[in-house]
């Protein structure tokens, strides 16, 4: 469920539109994108709908956009896992 989450959350970014997302630690990959609204109550969650229902979203930058591609998340998983440190090693 998670990865649905993950992917729906991205797929909606990338097609310049708001999310609403709750302040935990699994959306702090989206905190950096200004269509992204976080919340942490009830009523910030209301505040935030009526943000994003009342003004347009902002259009992606390029370096956003490479954010939300394949080959930065397989970026990302390389340098978290440090993977790439192991395969490296692995080769010598």
């Amino acid at each position: 469920m998670l990865m649905m989450h993950f992917t729906a959350t991205a797929e909606a970014l990338a097609m310049g539109k708001f999310v609403v997302c709750a302040d935990h630690p699994s959306n702090d990959i989206f905190r950096s994108f200004p269509n992204c609204l976080t919340y942490k109550t009830p009523e910030e969650f209301v505040n935030k709908i009526n943000e994003a229902m009342s003004r347009d979203p902002q259009p992606l930058t390029p370096e956003e956009r490479y954010n939300l591609s394949c080959e930065a998340a397989t970026q990302r998983f390389m340098q978290y896992s440090e993977l790439d440190n192991r395969l490296y090693f692995r080769i010598r």
